[in-house]
Parts: structure tokens; C-alpha cells; sequence
């Protein structure tokens, strides 16, 4: 199985703000229709979108989202991140997308998919706590001790597991993890698979990855700012690799990228290609 990561597409976002490197919101739509047919060039099996798909929730940029990645070619899935909050609450998210908003467990051959949204009461875009809540976890936990796949792949918009030393080492800010995510992964690995669960988020706009003997985290950076680039994680009995590609021309990266400091974002080597045995 191989499937195909993008996040933090911010559609609707408007001039040049900048996080790290300037967010491209003039090019937003086009980013991520030309993302898109990357994915379809990498001969991916199935797509997971992992939140800010929009800039404020808006219907119009949920539509726009709808209809960009109506062109992909096999399943897709898409979760809510921060900048979503407001569709969630509101309903427009899962009226938008439909079976396409995943939630829950969702088997898809060997491999278990856990989709979590964030619970916690506080989802304005600026936010950065994040909360699974006791009642998510319990069931993701409960469902997948009942069904007992091969593999484990948690799909979130913030981190379950903290990645702030990344950010101060460059002196970076940090957007937050979810306060509970350890503990769900920690009920995770204790049972209910036979091999270490893999966490996928986005939300902190850098490439990074984590591996530990009970879990493994791999964060991807945003569309929307440098390094504009998308994951392809290739499933191989007990194996997993872990891919970076690109998705905009070198030409976009250039307009996003502020400087020669503002490049550790695309990660070390270790986080841009990594392969590991038993996930």
C-alpha cells in the first residue's frame, strides 16, 4: 500500500503573511491543484489530507477544496485542522465533503486507519492546545483491540506527540501538540496490533519525524509555505517508508522561502526519507 500525505493548503488565505517563510496565499489554488497531480504521478494508492484545508472555514473555500480534489484518481480522505474549526462546529466541514470526512477507524486492507479530530473547546485558528478527549480514545482504543490489524496509522491535524525541541533548536515557533496525544498512543501500543502504531499530522509547517521501540510520528509540512512539499508512505509487510516529494515548480519554493535560516524546515535528512521495520 502507498499512500499519499498533504496538509495545511489554506485556501481562501489572502497576500503574503508570513510563519516561517511566506505563506503564498495568491497562489493557494493552484499549489493545490498542482499538489494534486503529484499525487496522481507518484501512483499512490489512496490520499489523506491532514487539516487547515481552509484559511477560515469558509463554504466557499470548502467548496473550492471539494472540487480540487475531486480530480484525484483514488479514495481521499480529509480531517479538519485548526483553520477548519468553525465548519466543524458549524456542520459545513462533513456537509462539504461528505464520506470523504473521515473519522473514527476505517481497515483498509492489513492496515488500521485511526482518523482523530481535535475535541477540545478551544478550535479558533490561533489556538494551540488540543485535546482527543477520554471518550475518542477509549473508542479508537476499543475498536482496534476488537479488530487486530497488521498495522497501525493514526492520522491528526496537530501532533499527538510534542515536537518543540525541533522548533526552539532553530529558534522557531511552536503551534502546539495535542495535550493527551502520548496517552493515546501509548493505549495504542499496548495492544490491539503487532506492531508499533505511526502517528501522520501536519499543522507545524516543518518536515519531522520521530521514532521510538513503542511509536513512531511523522509530521509534514505545509503546502502553503516552502518547502511545499508532500509524503508518500509505502507499506511493505513489515516495513515502512517514508518518501519527501516535491509539488510546486522550484519557482514557487524560491517566492516562498525567505532565506538560508528559514530552510530547516524542510527537515534533516532523517526526516525527509526514512524507512523503518515493524512501522
Amino acid at each position: 500500500m502507498r499512500i499519499g500525505l498533504m496538509t495545511d493548503l489554506h485556501l481562501g488565505l489572502s497576500g503574503r503573511p508570513t510563519w516561517y517563510n511566506r505563506l503564498l496565499g495568491d497562489h493557494a489554488e493552484t499549489i493545490a491543484a498542482t499538489a494534486v497531480e503529484a499525487l496522481q504521478r507518484a501512483g499512490v494508492d489512496l490520499v489523506v489530507i491532514l487539516g487547515d484545508i481552509s484559511n477560515a472555514g469558509l463554504a466557499s473555500e470548502l467548496e473550492s477544496a471539494r472540487g480540487i480534489f475531486s480530480a484525484l484518481r483514488m479514495p481521499w480522505y480529509v480531517i479538519p485542522g485548526n483553520h477548519d474549526a468553525d465548519a466543524v462546529r458549524s456542520g459545513a466541514f462533513d456537509a462539504a465533503f461528505g464520506p470523504h470526512a473521515a473519522r473514527g477507524y476505517l481497515r483498509c486492507g492489513e492496515v488500521g486507519m485511526l482518523f482523530v479530530r481535535d475535541t477540545s473547546p478551544d478550535g479558533s485558528p490561533a489556538s494551540t492546545s488540543f485535546l482527543v478527549g477520554s471518550g475518542q480514545s477509549s473508542e479508537l482504543a476499543t475498536v482496534l483491540a476488537g479488530d487486530e490489524p497488521r498495522a497501525v496509522m493514526v492520522f491528526t491535524h496537530a501532533p499527538l506527540l510534542s515536537a518543540k525541541t525541533c522548533a526552539d533548536t532553530h529558534g522557531g515557533k511552536y503551534a502546539g501538540h495535542f495535550a493527551d496525544g502520548a496517552d493515546l498512543l501509548g493505549r495504542l501500543a499496548a495492544g490491539g496490533a503487532s506492531c508499533r502504531p505511526m502517528a501522520f499530522c501536519g499543522h507545524l509547517h516543518f518536515h519531522h519525524v520521530i521514532h521510538a521501540p513503542r511509536w513512531a510520528q511523522c509530521v509534514t509540512g505545509a503546502l502553503i509555505e516552502y518547502p511545499m512539499e508532500f509524503r508518500a508512505v509505502t507499506l511493505v509487510g513489515d516495513t515502512v517508508k517514508i518518501e519527501t516529494l516535491p509539488s510546486v515548480s522550484p519557482g514557487l519554493q524560491a517566492e516562498s522561502l525567505i532565506s538560508a535560516d528559514t530552510a530547516w524546515v524542510a527537515g534533516e535528512p532523517r526526516d525527509r526519507q526514512w524507512e523503518g521495520v515493524g512501522m
